[in-house]
């Protein structure tokens, strides 16, 4: 029969699991206390959530969220990085943190309702552009035609514009 604290503790991460959007798991055995800090400060600021789990808890957790993950990335001292937001902006910042300090790794994660992913394919999506860098590179491809076309048009007008004045001199004369 599981106790008391047990039953809390899988509520508690049946609970945090509801909202997100993502989750990720990474090896953080090599980590201190500081650098865990440092990084659960990062995270939350990408609207994140990193939180220490117990593996059977967190598979018990899951499968009472109505989650399946693969048992072989639920081995070792794991932590769950959770997105709310933006799916994979904590992703990414938990990339740069273990490339930084040269300790953690980022073990397999799931972008809930699309797909589970491995090691290579979760380092994959945290080395791409951020939806924010897509988007402005959108917006400068969009207006780069449009911006060529009014500049084009001003040098027709200022070509018209010295015939003009030209002729204006001519009559003048």
């Amino acid at each position: 029969m599981p106790s008391l604290l047990k039953t809390k503790k899988v509520s508690e991460i049946e609970e945090i699991l509801r909202g997100a959007k993502a989750l990720y798991l990474m090896d953080f055995s090599r980590l201190n206390v500081p650098e865990i800090t440092e990084l659960r400060r990062k995270i939350k600021k990408r609207k994140g959530l990193l939180k220490v789990v117990n593996n059977r808890i967190f598979k018990i957790a899951l499968k009472k969220a109505g989650l399946s993950f693969p048992e072989e990335f639920l081995t070792g001292q794991n932590a769950v990085i959770l997105a709310y937001d933006d799916p994979v902006e904590p992703l990414k910042e938990v990339y740069e943190y273990i490339r930084e300090i040269k300790k953690g790794e980022l073990k397999g994660g799931m972008i809930i309702g699309i797909g589970i992913y491995r090691k290579e394919e979760i380092i994959n999506i945290a080395k791409l552009p951020s939806l924010k860098e897509l988007r402005g590179k959108t917006l400068i491809l969009l207006k780069s035609p449009i911006l060529n076309t009014v500049m084009r048009l001003k040098g027709i007008l200022l070509k018209l514009l010295i015939v003009l004045k030209n002729i204006e001199k001519n009559k003048n004369l």
